[in-house]
Protein backbone atom coordinates (compact mmCIF):
# COMPACT_ATOMS: atom_id res chain seq x y z
CA UNK A 1 0.00 0.00 0.00
CA UNK A 2 1.14 3.42 -0.86
CA UNK A 3 2.65 5.95 1.71
CA UNK A 4 0.59 8.35 0.83
CA UNK A 5 1.36 11.92 -0.42
CA UNK A 6 4.27 11.97 2.40
CA UNK A 7 7.82 10.60 1.91
CA UNK A 8 8.66 8.13 5.10
CA UNK A 9 11.10 10.42 6.96
CA UNK A 10 8.14 13.13 6.81
CA UNK A 11 5.65 10.46 8.42
CA UNK A 12 8.35 9.87 10.75
CA UNK A 13 8.44 13.01 12.30
CA UNK A 14 4.76 13.62 12.30
CA UNK A 15 4.66 9.80 14.46
CA UNK A 16 7.38 11.25 16.78
CA UNK A 17 4.82 14.19 17.66
CA UNK A 18 1.58 12.30 17.77
CA UNK A 19 3.59 9.67 20.40
CA UNK A 20 4.99 12.66 22.57
CA UNK A 21 3.88 15.46 24.83
CA UNK A 22 5.21 17.20 27.76
CA UNK A 23 5.12 15.42 31.04
CA UNK A 24 4.62 12.23 29.06
CA UNK A 25 6.31 9.54 30.88
CA UNK A 26 3.45 7.25 31.43
CA UNK A 27 3.98 6.81 34.78
CA UNK A 28 6.85 4.44 33.94
CA UNK A 29 9.65 6.65 35.20
CA UNK A 30 7.64 9.02 37.86
CA UNK A 31 9.10 12.20 38.31
CA UNK A 32 9.87 14.23 41.42
CA UNK A 33 7.13 16.36 42.84
CA UNK A 34 7.95 20.01 42.28
CA UNK A 35 10.49 19.34 39.20
CA UNK A 36 9.67 21.07 35.96
CA UNK A 37 7.89 19.67 32.91
CA UNK A 38 9.58 17.56 30.42
CA UNK A 39 8.84 16.66 26.92
CA UNK A 40 8.47 12.99 26.72
CA UNK A 41 6.63 9.71 25.70
CA UNK A 42 3.16 9.52 25.86
CA UNK A 43 0.48 6.23 25.40
CA UNK A 44 -1.56 5.69 23.02
CA UNK A 45 0.20 5.55 19.32
CA UNK A 46 -1.75 1.89 18.31
CA UNK A 47 -4.43 3.55 16.20
CA UNK A 48 -1.80 5.56 13.82
CA UNK A 49 -0.36 1.80 12.79
CA UNK A 50 -3.75 1.01 10.89
CA UNK A 51 -3.38 3.67 8.29
CA UNK A 52 -1.34 1.71 6.11
CA UNK A 53 2.01 -0.61 6.32
CA UNK A 54 4.18 2.54 6.31
CA UNK A 55 2.64 4.51 8.88
CA UNK A 56 2.66 0.51 10.77
CA UNK A 57 6.52 0.28 10.81
CA UNK A 58 6.58 3.91 11.65
CA UNK A 59 4.57 3.99 14.86
CA UNK A 60 6.47 0.39 15.74
CA UNK A 61 9.77 1.79 15.43
CA UNK A 62 9.05 4.99 17.39
CA UNK A 63 6.64 3.12 20.13
CA UNK A 64 9.75 0.00 20.57
CA UNK A 65 12.76 2.52 20.61
CA UNK A 66 12.36 3.06 24.07
CA UNK A 67 10.93 0.59 26.42
CA UNK A 68 10.43 0.76 30.05
CA UNK A 69 9.86 -2.53 32.09
CA UNK A 70 8.95 -3.65 35.07
CA UNK A 71 8.29 -7.25 36.60
CA UNK A 72 4.59 -6.79 35.29
CA UNK A 73 5.47 -4.82 32.14
CA UNK A 74 7.82 -7.86 31.53
CA UNK A 75 4.88 -10.17 30.79
CA UNK A 76 3.43 -7.99 28.21
CA UNK A 77 6.79 -7.41 26.56
CA UNK A 78 6.90 -11.12 25.99
CA UNK A 79 3.49 -11.24 24.23
CA UNK A 80 4.22 -8.28 22.32
CA UNK A 81 7.81 -8.74 21.32
CA UNK A 82 8.56 -12.25 21.51
CA UNK A 83 5.29 -13.28 19.51
CA UNK A 84 6.32 -10.58 16.51
CA UNK A 85 9.89 -10.99 16.75
CA UNK A 86 10.94 -8.10 14.16
CA UNK A 87 9.41 -5.33 16.74
CA UNK A 88 12.63 -6.54 18.42
CA UNK A 89 14.69 -4.80 16.41
CA UNK A 90 13.67 -1.45 16.85
CA UNK A 91 14.29 -1.55 20.60
CA UNK A 92 17.34 0.88 21.75
CA UNK A 93 16.97 1.48 25.03
CA UNK A 94 15.42 -0.43 28.11
CA UNK A 95 14.85 0.92 31.52
CA UNK A 96 14.19 -1.43 33.85
CA UNK A 97 12.43 -0.63 36.48
CA UNK A 98 12.94 -2.40 40.07
CA UNK A 99 9.53 -1.09 41.75
CA UNK A 100 10.02 -1.47 45.38
CA UNK A 101 7.73 -1.15 48.53
CA UNK A 102 7.67 2.17 49.87
CA UNK A 103 7.14 1.73 53.52
CA UNK A 104 7.99 -1.04 56.34
CA UNK A 105 4.58 0.11 58.11
CA UNK A 106 2.46 -2.05 55.15
CA UNK A 107 4.32 -5.27 56.15
CA UNK A 108 4.32 -7.41 59.76
CA UNK A 109 8.33 -6.60 60.49
CA UNK A 110 11.26 -4.69 58.53
CA UNK A 111 12.42 -8.22 57.87
CA UNK A 112 9.76 -8.17 55.50
CA UNK A 113 9.41 -5.51 54.13
CA UNK A 114 13.31 -5.81 52.88
CA UNK A 115 12.76 -9.58 52.15
CA UNK A 116 9.97 -7.93 49.69
CA UNK A 117 12.32 -5.48 48.23
CA UNK A 118 14.79 -8.40 47.74
CA UNK A 119 11.96 -10.73 46.18
CA UNK A 120 11.39 -7.93 44.06
CA UNK A 121 14.50 -7.42 41.99
CA UNK A 122 15.50 -11.21 42.19
CA UNK A 123 12.09 -11.67 40.11
CA UNK A 124 12.36 -8.79 37.90
CA UNK A 125 15.98 -9.74 36.96
CA UNK A 126 15.18 -13.11 36.35
CA UNK A 127 12.12 -11.82 34.11
CA UNK A 128 14.40 -9.28 32.15
CA UNK A 129 17.08 -12.30 31.34
CA UNK A 130 14.10 -14.89 30.14
CA UNK A 131 12.28 -12.81 28.15
CA UNK A 132 15.18 -11.19 26.16
CA UNK A 133 17.09 -14.91 25.89
CA UNK A 134 16.65 -15.61 22.30
CA UNK A 135 17.05 -11.77 20.81
CA UNK A 136 19.32 -11.95 17.91
CA UNK A 137 22.05 -9.50 18.53
CA UNK A 138 21.25 -6.62 16.34
CA UNK A 139 21.85 -2.78 16.60
CA UNK A 140 23.13 -1.30 20.16
CA UNK A 141 21.04 -1.81 22.77
CA UNK A 142 21.39 -0.05 26.34
CA UNK A 143 19.78 -0.88 29.28
CA UNK A 144 19.18 1.79 32.41
CA UNK A 145 18.37 0.40 35.71
CA UNK A 146 16.30 2.08 37.83
CA UNK A 147 14.85 1.49 41.49
CA UNK A 148 12.82 3.28 43.28
CA UNK A 149 9.19 3.77 45.38
CA UNK A 150 6.49 5.52 45.00
CA UNK A 151 4.17 7.93 46.96
CA UNK A 152 0.59 7.97 47.46
CA UNK A 153 0.44 10.34 45.31
CA UNK A 154 2.44 8.43 42.36
CA UNK A 155 5.61 10.75 42.92
CA UNK A 156 8.97 9.48 43.05
CA UNK A 157 10.08 8.87 46.53
CA UNK A 158 12.27 11.44 47.72
CA UNK A 159 15.45 10.22 50.10
CA UNK A 160 14.53 11.87 53.79
CA UNK A 161 15.93 11.54 56.97
CA UNK A 162 14.56 7.61 57.54
CA UNK A 163 15.72 6.38 53.74
CA UNK A 164 19.52 6.04 54.77
CA UNK A 165 18.64 3.68 56.67
CA UNK A 166 17.28 1.42 53.95
CA UNK A 167 20.16 -0.62 52.98
CA UNK A 168 20.85 -1.44 49.11
CA UNK A 169 18.73 -4.09 47.47
CA UNK A 170 20.24 -7.63 47.56
CA UNK A 171 19.62 -10.69 45.35
CA UNK A 172 18.44 -13.34 47.72
CA UNK A 173 19.93 -16.26 45.19
CA UNK A 174 22.76 -14.44 43.14
CA UNK A 175 23.46 -17.69 41.90
CA UNK A 176 19.94 -17.95 40.53
CA UNK A 177 20.46 -15.53 38.24
CA UNK A 178 24.08 -16.72 37.44
CA UNK A 179 22.29 -19.88 36.28
CA UNK A 180 20.05 -18.08 33.80
CA UNK A 181 20.66 -17.59 29.89
CA UNK A 182 22.51 -15.60 28.61
CA UNK A 183 21.21 -12.10 26.72
CA UNK A 184 23.28 -10.90 23.96
CA UNK A 185 21.83 -7.74 22.57
CA UNK A 186 22.52 -5.50 25.44
CA UNK A 187 25.45 -3.47 24.73
CA UNK A 188 25.71 -1.10 27.38
CA UNK A 189 24.43 -1.25 30.85
CA UNK A 190 23.87 1.39 33.37
CA UNK A 191 22.42 2.93 36.38
CA UNK A 192 19.81 6.03 36.06
CA UNK A 193 22.08 8.67 37.06
CA UNK A 194 20.27 11.82 37.31
CA UNK A 195 17.26 11.33 39.99
CA UNK A 196 17.46 9.26 43.70
CA UNK A 197 16.25 6.05 44.02
CA UNK A 198 17.22 2.70 46.18
CA UNK A 199 20.57 1.90 45.57
CA UNK A 200 21.51 -1.63 44.54
CA UNK A 201 23.96 -3.76 45.94
CA UNK A 202 27.21 -4.37 44.19
CA UNK A 203 27.31 -8.07 44.05
CA UNK A 204 23.48 -7.84 42.48
CA UNK A 205 24.92 -5.73 39.76
CA UNK A 206 28.10 -7.75 38.65
CA UNK A 207 25.02 -11.13 38.89
CA UNK A 208 23.12 -9.60 36.17
CA UNK A 209 25.93 -7.54 33.99
CA UNK A 210 27.60 -11.35 33.85
CA UNK A 211 24.80 -12.45 31.73
CA UNK A 212 25.21 -9.62 29.39
CA UNK A 213 28.16 -10.57 27.70
CA UNK A 214 27.56 -8.37 24.54
CA UNK A 215 27.68 -5.65 27.12
CA UNK A 216 30.72 -3.13 26.20
CA UNK A 217 30.48 -0.52 27.99
CA UNK A 218 29.16 -0.59 31.78
CA UNK A 219 28.52 2.08 34.22
CA UNK A 220 28.05 0.78 37.87
CA UNK A 221 27.02 4.20 40.12
CA UNK A 222 25.85 4.89 43.27
CA UNK A 223 26.13 1.09 44.02
CA UNK A 224 25.17 -0.03 48.18
CA UNK A 225 27.42 -2.19 50.55
CA UNK A 226 24.37 -2.13 52.98
CA UNK A 227 26.11 -2.23 57.09
CA UNK A 228 29.02 -4.37 56.19
CA UNK A 229 32.61 -3.46 57.20
CA UNK A 230 34.33 -1.95 54.79
CA UNK A 231 36.68 -4.78 53.96
CA UNK A 232 34.13 -7.24 54.20
CA UNK A 233 32.54 -5.00 51.66
CA UNK A 234 35.26 -4.23 49.26
CA UNK A 235 36.24 -8.28 49.38
CA UNK A 236 32.56 -9.06 48.16
CA UNK A 237 32.51 -6.67 45.40
CA UNK A 238 35.75 -8.42 44.33
CA UNK A 239 34.51 -11.85 44.45
CA UNK A 240 31.11 -10.44 42.37
CA UNK A 241 33.40 -8.63 40.21
CA UNK A 242 34.94 -12.17 39.36
CA UNK A 243 31.59 -13.36 37.70
CA UNK A 244 32.31 -10.93 35.18
CA UNK A 245 34.86 -12.78 32.72
CA UNK A 246 33.97 -11.03 29.45
CA UNK A 247 35.83 -8.62 27.18
CA UNK A 248 34.56 -4.70 27.79
CA UNK A 249 35.70 -1.80 26.75
CA UNK A 250 34.80 0.80 29.50
CA UNK A 251 33.50 0.26 32.75
CA UNK A 252 32.83 2.53 35.02
CA UNK A 253 32.49 2.37 39.19
CA UNK A 254 31.51 5.42 41.72
CA UNK A 255 29.53 5.88 45.15
CA UNK A 256 30.20 2.54 46.48
CA UNK A 257 31.74 3.50 49.67
CA UNK A 258 34.68 1.11 49.27
CA UNK A 259 36.84 2.92 51.62
CA UNK A 260 37.18 2.84 55.66
CA UNK A 261 36.29 6.76 56.04
CA UNK A 262 32.85 5.80 55.08
CA UNK A 263 32.33 3.89 57.76
CA UNK A 264 32.03 4.90 61.55
CA UNK A 265 35.86 2.69 61.85
CA UNK A 266 38.62 5.71 61.47
CA UNK A 267 41.54 5.48 59.52
CA UNK A 268 44.92 4.34 60.66
CA UNK A 269 47.13 7.32 61.45
CA UNK A 270 50.69 7.27 59.34
CA UNK A 271 53.25 4.68 60.36
CA UNK A 272 50.63 2.19 61.02
CA UNK A 273 49.69 0.71 58.15
CA UNK A 274 49.57 -2.91 57.71
CA UNK A 275 50.61 -4.56 54.12
CA UNK A 276 48.01 -6.45 53.21
CA UNK A 277 46.78 -8.31 49.88
CA UNK A 278 43.94 -5.91 48.45
CA UNK A 279 41.80 -8.08 46.59
CA UNK A 280 39.61 -5.06 45.41
CA UNK A 281 42.42 -3.37 43.51
CA UNK A 282 44.15 -7.43 42.15
CA UNK A 283 40.45 -7.41 40.26
CA UNK A 284 40.51 -4.55 38.94
CA UNK A 285 44.06 -4.61 37.87
CA UNK A 286 43.21 -7.80 35.92
CA UNK A 287 39.85 -6.57 34.20
CA UNK A 288 42.21 -3.05 33.65
CA UNK A 289 44.18 -5.79 30.96
CA UNK A 290 40.76 -5.98 28.94
CA UNK A 291 39.59 -2.29 28.85
CA UNK A 292 39.78 0.52 27.17
CA UNK A 293 38.91 3.01 29.88
CA UNK A 294 38.26 2.37 33.46
CA UNK A 295 37.25 5.43 35.55
CA UNK A 296 36.94 4.52 39.16
CA UNK A 297 34.93 7.58 41.70
CA UNK A 298 35.39 7.25 45.48
CA UNK A 299 36.67 3.92 45.54
CA UNK A 300 39.62 3.73 47.71
CA UNK A 301 42.83 1.60 46.41
CA UNK A 302 46.26 -0.14 46.61
CA UNK A 303 49.09 -0.11 44.27
CA UNK A 304 47.85 -3.51 43.57
CA UNK A 305 45.85 -2.05 40.41
CA UNK A 306 49.12 -1.05 38.60
CA UNK A 307 50.95 -4.26 39.36
CA UNK A 308 50.66 -7.04 36.46
CA UNK A 309 48.35 -9.47 37.04
CA UNK A 310 47.68 -13.15 35.63
CA UNK A 311 44.35 -13.56 33.75
CA UNK A 312 42.63 -16.32 34.87
CA UNK A 313 41.97 -19.54 32.28
CA UNK A 314 39.75 -18.56 29.56
CA UNK A 315 40.41 -15.02 29.66
CA UNK A 316 43.29 -15.06 27.10
CA UNK A 317 44.94 -11.55 27.13
CA UNK A 318 48.36 -10.10 25.90
CA UNK A 319 50.77 -9.77 29.32
CA UNK A 320 50.40 -5.42 29.50
CA UNK A 321 47.50 -3.08 28.70
CA UNK A 322 47.41 -3.44 25.13
CA UNK A 323 43.65 -2.09 24.75
CA UNK A 324 43.77 0.84 27.70
CA UNK A 325 43.66 4.44 26.62
CA UNK A 326 41.99 6.06 29.60
CA UNK A 327 42.35 5.28 33.28
CA UNK A 328 41.03 7.68 35.82
CA UNK A 329 41.00 7.34 39.58
CA UNK A 330 39.49 9.99 41.91
CA UNK A 331 40.40 8.35 45.06
CA UNK A 332 39.74 9.23 49.37
CA UNK A 333 42.71 9.95 51.31
CA UNK A 334 43.11 6.78 52.83
CA UNK A 335 43.99 3.20 51.18
CA UNK A 336 41.88 0.15 51.42
CA UNK A 337 44.33 -1.10 54.27
CA UNK A 338 43.42 2.74 56.37
CA UNK A 339 46.52 4.47 56.04
CA UNK A 340 46.08 8.02 55.73
CA UNK A 341 48.01 9.27 52.01
CA UNK A 342 47.68 12.85 53.07
CA UNK A 343 47.04 14.49 56.69
CA UNK A 344 47.83 17.64 58.48
CA UNK A 345 52.02 18.23 59.13
CA UNK A 346 52.01 17.33 62.74
CA UNK A 347 55.27 19.53 63.44
CA UNK A 348 53.05 22.70 62.73
CA UNK A 349 52.19 24.14 66.32
CA UNK A 350 48.37 24.61 67.13
CA UNK A 351 48.34 28.67 67.00
CA UNK A 352 49.69 28.13 63.51
CA UNK A 353 48.26 27.50 60.03
CA UNK A 354 47.84 24.07 59.19
CA UNK A 355 49.63 22.76 56.50
CA UNK A 356 49.14 19.45 54.19
CA UNK A 357 51.80 16.49 54.04
CA UNK A 358 51.44 14.00 51.59
CA UNK A 359 51.92 10.30 52.56
CA UNK A 360 55.66 8.52 50.98
CA UNK A 361 52.98 6.11 50.05
CA UNK A 362 51.72 8.87 47.43
CA UNK A 363 55.57 9.10 45.55
CA UNK A 364 55.49 5.24 45.66
CA UNK A 365 51.64 5.41 44.00
CA UNK A 366 53.34 7.58 41.12
CA UNK A 367 56.87 5.70 40.40
CA UNK A 368 54.55 2.47 40.35
CA UNK A 369 52.21 3.92 38.04
CA UNK A 370 54.44 5.03 35.71
CA UNK A 371 56.28 1.29 35.51
CA UNK A 372 52.73 0.12 34.77
CA UNK A 373 52.25 2.85 31.98
CA UNK A 374 55.29 1.53 30.11
CA UNK A 375 53.11 -1.65 29.11
CA UNK A 376 50.55 0.57 28.22
CA UNK A 377 51.02 1.81 24.21
CA UNK A 378 47.86 3.05 24.02
CA UNK A 379 47.17 5.29 26.91
CA UNK A 380 46.30 8.86 26.30
CA UNK A 381 45.20 9.76 29.44
CA UNK A 382 46.36 8.49 32.91
CA UNK A 383 44.46 10.69 36.10
CA UNK A 384 44.66 10.46 39.77
CA UNK A 385 42.50 12.46 41.75
CA UNK A 386 42.81 12.74 45.64
CA UNK A 387 40.01 13.75 47.21
CA UNK A 388 41.10 15.63 50.40
CA UNK A 389 38.35 17.00 51.79
CA UNK A 390 40.32 19.34 53.60
CA UNK A 391 38.40 23.11 52.09
CA UNK A 392 39.01 23.68 48.85
CA UNK A 393 42.63 21.85 48.44
CA UNK A 394 43.21 18.86 46.16
CA UNK A 395 46.04 17.00 44.52
CA UNK A 396 45.56 15.69 41.18
CA UNK A 397 48.19 14.21 38.65
CA UNK A 398 47.82 13.71 34.79
CA UNK A 399 49.98 12.59 32.32
CA UNK A 400 48.24 12.97 28.66
CA UNK A 401 49.45 12.62 25.00
CA UNK A 402 47.56 12.30 22.02
CA UNK A 403 47.58 10.70 18.32
CA UNK A 404 48.40 14.10 17.08
CA UNK A 405 52.00 13.55 17.93
CA UNK A 406 51.52 16.57 20.79
CA UNK A 407 54.74 16.73 23.22
CA UNK A 408 53.61 14.16 26.23
CA UNK A 409 52.99 16.36 29.55
CA UNK A 410 52.78 15.02 33.54
CA UNK A 411 51.04 17.44 35.27
CA UNK A 412 51.10 17.78 39.16
CA UNK A 413 48.33 20.35 40.43
CA UNK A 414 48.40 20.73 44.51
CA UNK A 415 47.43 23.45 46.67
CA UNK A 416 49.98 22.99 49.28
CA UNK A 417 53.88 22.37 47.28
CA UNK A 418 54.06 18.87 46.32
CA UNK A 419 56.73 17.77 44.49
CA UNK A 420 57.24 14.36 42.98
CA UNK A 421 60.66 12.88 43.69
CA UNK A 422 63.23 12.61 40.75
CA UNK A 423 63.19 9.03 40.46
CA UNK A 424 59.35 9.71 39.65
CA UNK A 425 60.29 12.56 37.42
CA UNK A 426 62.86 9.95 35.65
CA UNK A 427 60.11 7.05 35.78
CA UNK A 428 57.67 9.15 33.84
CA UNK A 429 60.32 10.13 31.58
CA UNK A 430 60.92 6.64 30.32
CA UNK A 431 57.31 6.21 29.70
CA UNK A 432 57.28 9.62 27.34
CA UNK A 433 60.50 8.03 25.26
CA UNK A 434 58.71 4.59 25.16
CA UNK A 435 55.44 5.90 23.91
CA UNK A 436 57.02 8.19 21.50
CA UNK A 437 59.47 5.89 19.76
CA UNK A 438 62.06 7.52 21.69
CA UNK A 439 61.37 11.04 19.56
CA UNK A 440 59.81 13.05 22.52
CA UNK A 441 60.59 14.38 25.78
CA UNK A 442 58.41 14.41 28.63
CA UNK A 443 57.03 18.08 29.53
CA UNK A 444 56.62 18.45 33.13
CA UNK A 445 54.26 21.02 35.14
CA UNK A 446 54.09 21.38 38.52
CA UNK A 447 51.92 23.79 39.96
CA UNK A 448 49.81 25.48 42.41
CA UNK A 449 45.81 24.94 42.63
CA UNK A 450 44.93 28.27 41.53
CA UNK A 451 47.16 27.80 38.45
CA UNK A 452 44.92 27.07 35.04
CA UNK A 453 46.60 24.30 33.74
Amino acid sequence: MSAGPFPLEIIEQIVYYLTHDWDGRGGQKPRLSGTMRIWDRISGAAPYATVNKTWQVAVERETFSFLCLDLGRLAEADAILNKVPRRQKYVRTIRLNVSCATDHWDFGSYDQFIDHNNRVLQDTFEAFLETLSDWTPGPPLELCLDAFALTENGRREIPSDRIPTIGPIELPDPERVLRCGPVHVVTVVGMEPEEPGRTLSATAMCALVARLPAAKCVYMNSLGVGNHHYLQARNGFAQALKTVTHAMDDLFIAGGNFHPSSHPEPPRAPGQHKAEPDALSQVLGVMSLRLQSLDLYDVAISDELFLQHNLPAGMASPAHWARLENLSVYYPIVMASGESLFYWDPSIPDEEEPVIVADPAIQRRYLTAARAALDMPQLQNMVLVADLDFEEDWHKFWYCRNAEGDVPKAIWTSGFGFEPEEEVLEAWRDVARKHSGGTEELEVVISEIEDDV
